[in-house]
């Protein structure tokens, strides 16, 4: 199968989004002490950062990232859809203005939810 012309694998025919994903694969790549030199690079000040970034870390966090974005863009019935700017309110509807009352009383069954979720995983 030959490749299409002015194409590439992970940014299709879109050179910046290539270019943004070049360029941060190298900005993380030069974190850390320089081999030969000994040089610290990126490091600002920190230790930690001695020996670079650590590979599993970054792609935990991207896998991390994309899926909190899936996520993001499913419904809360599991069926894709774009994701909006507009106002949301606890039951999913856009666009629907709670009142005081109706906003504390959110606010508060949220962190009852979280509270409970905390609990079960603690």
């Amino acid at each position: 199968m030959e490749a299409e012309p002015g194409r590439t694998a992970f940014a299709g025919s879109n050179p910046a989004k290539a270019l943004l994903s070049a360029g941060t694969g190298l900005a993380l790549a030069t974190v850390g002490v320089d081999p030969g030199a000994g040089v610290e690079r990126f490091t600002f000040g920190l230790p930690e950062l001695f020996d670079g970034v650590g590979l599993v870390a970054v792609v935990m966090g991207v896998f991390g990232l994309n899926e909190i974005l899936a996520q993001a863009r499913r419904g809360p019935h599991g069926t894709s859809r774009p994701l909006g700017v507009g106002r949301l309110t606890p039951n999913g509807d856009a666009g629907t203005v709670l009142s005081e009352a109706e906003r504390i009383e959110a606010a508060e069954a949220a962190k009852r939810i979280a509270y409970a979720r905390g609990d079960s995983v603690g």
